[in-house]
């Protein structure tokens, strides 16, 4: 009987390994999941080419890469400098230097003010559990069209607050700068909090303009997608 090279058992050994790292844990068990390393940022060279996930990498949207949590986990993520904070998805495996837990897009490291430094301490919370997207079916003479995903929409965060009367308050200070400025209550992540916030905005740039205005006058902003 010949015996089985020793580099092709490691390498296999190897692959089996870090399949399980990025889907041997279940994504409902992760809400909650909170770690603190050092992120960078990825962009130009990488702009339009398939992530690990499949998804096509564009970086004006507020992704990331990270080595196991699942694809589509959304995260929050704080910079330790300056308190700055961005929702992100993750569709993309990394960082690969050592030392480093979370590679952003260009986007998402501009929102919190990693562009400057290029790397930097944060913060990661696990704010939901992964939500992958199926495939689409292919279309045939007997099947419509698939329905195109309608534009994503974009709030500044301004405050989360527990007391709904400062948070009203906070509203109507921002409202003389900004019309758009309301309180929203936030079920689906059960804080019970009032979030004061701008918008909703259409297009990513428009309400990343807001936050860095709302920044600018001293309040802390962050860039969260309006989900349904």
């Amino acid at each position: 009987m010949r015996s089985v090279p020793l580099l092709f058992v490691l390498g296999f050994a190897y692959v089996v390994a870090a399949g399980c790292a990025t889907t041997g844990v279940r994504p409902g068990s992760l809400a909650g999941h909170t770690e603190v390393g050092q992120a960078s940022y990825y962009a130009a060279p990488y702009h339009g080419r398939a992530t690990a996930s499949g998804e096509r990498f564009d970086t004006h949207k507020l992704t990331a890469a990270h080595r196991t949590l699942p694809f589509g986990t959304r995260v929050r993520v704080t910079n330790l400098d300056n308190g700055r904070t961005v929702e992100v998805r993750i569709t993309d495996r990394g960082p690969f230097v050592e030392g480093r837990a979370i590679d952003l897009s260009r986007a998402a490291a501009g929102t919190i003010g990693l562009l400057g430094s290029g790397v930097g301490p944060v913060r990661i919370e696990v704010l939901a559990p992964a939500v992958m997207a199926r495939a689409e079916p292919v279309a045939t003479a007997r099947s419509p069209a698939p329905v195109p995903n309608p534009p994503r929409t974009y709030v500044v965060e301004v405050g989360r607050l527990r007391d709904a009367a400062l948070a009203a308050r906070l509203r109507d200070v921002l409202a003389g700068r900004f019309p758009d400025a309301r309180v929203a209550a936030a079920p689906a992540r059960g804080d019970g909090r009032y979030r004061v916030q701008l918008g909703p905005f259409q297009g990513e740039d428009e309400a990343r303009a807001h936050a860095e205005r709302v920044t600018r006058l001293g309040y802390p902003a962050s860039l969260v997608e309006d989900l349904p």
